[in-house]
């Protein structure tokens, strides 16, 4: 009994501390604002810094939001990067009268999107917001 209790102390010990480091609190952010040339906001969202990171880059953070030149929302990008083993982004794309044209979920454990990483349900509106088609990755 006596080498399987410590064994079993271990384990869970072990696991509590593996658990602890996948979800790192946010250690800091600051928001970001970039402008075309006429003055409009071309894109405005939250970098930040995790405690506990393989990456100290600053990480975007929470929801970016894109624009054209015109100040019209085009696009908005959600990252979720709190547990790097399940960090996604999720992409919404609106049609120029503002209603939602796409959403599509990419993984974004290693910091890039391709057809390989698409992830869930994908879905796609017409300009008056029906949904038109749903393809599953």
């Amino acid at each position: 009994m006596k080498i399987k209790i410590p064994f079993v102390i271990f384990f869970i010990l072990m696991s509590l501390r593996t658990e602890a480091q996948q979800t790192a609190p946010l250690k800091k952010k600051h928001l970001v604002v970039n402008y075309y040339p006429n003055g409009t906001i071309k894109e405005k969202g939250y970098q930040g810094y995790y405690e506990n990171k393989e990456i100290s880059t600053g990480m975007y953070i929470g929801t970016w939001r894109y624009y054209n030149e015109n100040g019209q929302l085009v696009q908005s990008i959600y990252y979720q990067n709190d547990v790097p083993a399940k960090a996604y982004i999720e992409k919404t794309n609106y049609h120029p009268n503002g209603k939602i044209s796409s959403v599509e979920r990419f993984n974004n454990y290693e910091l890039y999107q391709s057809e390989v990483d698409s992830i869930g349900t994908w879905k796609y509106y017409d300009s008056t917001g029906k949904l038109i088609r749903k393809t599953v990755h």
